[in-house]
């Protein structure tokens, strides 16, 4: 792997930190691609946790993994890199960005790609865990902008939800819900993550995007239904795709 790109041009390019580690972008024999560097209290096992579920996704809207290094630390994991003209940008850097001129139709294809990628993952059995505007790189493919979706440190097979409970006292309840405002509340309380609590993060993301874009009433009923505080009450994913395709349609009109 090299700091480098097909023309010998030094390269690395720092790309975001957060809990796990940082992310720079280099080059892997003249193709870019992202490389996830792990803190030095990650465990091997969770980079090949993370490594595995996303070797086993092939979806468009899902980063395609090279490889990973549990040798010598630091760990790190190999993804290509996938951006908006060579530069990295989040879909909650493209709400607020002055210079990006996406249209409501390009969010809402964007948001229809996305949920297309999560009923991918829920059809492999598979919890996300971690879904907000952050965790979403815009990538711009045939003249269009294309979701990804990223980060799939949290990610399990629903089969161990059990095992992921929180146990919190209500002051930590508390400061939980103001710093991760997507994760869905019966999960805060110590319910153990399920499909529905996926769907809940999901309809934060569309809030997002309806607080910055206007959007039409069939996208704002399918919010709406998503962030249903029981999750009983919440849209199954058939629905959820049903509305965003027609939110996509109308548009194309």
């Amino acid at each position: 792997m090299s700091p480098q790109d097909k023309d010998g041009n030094d390269t690395t390019i720092h790309l975001g930190c957060g809990v796990f580690g940082s992310c720079q972008k280099k080059y892997y024999k003249g193709i870019p691609v992202a490389v996830k560097v792990f803190k030095d209290l990650s465990s091997s096992q969770d980079v090949k946790h993370e490594s595995a579920i996303m070797a086993r996704c092939v979806h468009p809207s899902i980063p395609h993994i090279f490889g990973l290094n549990v040798t010598q630390k630091p760990y790190f994991l190999v993804s290509y890199f996938y951006g908006i003209r060579s530069s990295s940008c989040t879909l909650y850097r493209a709400l607020y960005s002055k210079s990006l001129s996406l249209t409501a139709h390009s969010f809402g294809k964007i948001m229809l790609n996305l949920c297309q990628a999560l009923h991918y993952l829920h059809s492999k059995q598979l919890l996300h865990r971690d879904i907000k505007s952050d965790n979403i790189l815009l990538t711009d493919f045939n003249s269009e902008y294309h979701p990804m979706l990223i980060d799939f440190g949290k990610s399990i097979q629903i089969s161990e939800a059990p095992s992921k409970r929180k146990s919190l006292t209500l002051l930590e309840q508390d400061e939980y819900r103001k710093k991760h405002k997507h994760i869905a509340p019966e999960v805060v309380l110590g319910h153990p993550p399920s499909f529905l609590s996926d769907i809940f993060s999901f309809g934060v993301v569309m809030s997002d995007v309806s607080n910055r874009v206007k959007t039409e009433s069939c996208f704002l009923d399918a919010q709406k239904k998503c962030l249903e505080k029981d999750p009983k009450l919440r849209c199954p994913m058939s629905y959820l795709l049903s509305q965003l395709q027609i939110n996509v349609a109308f548009y194309q009109k």
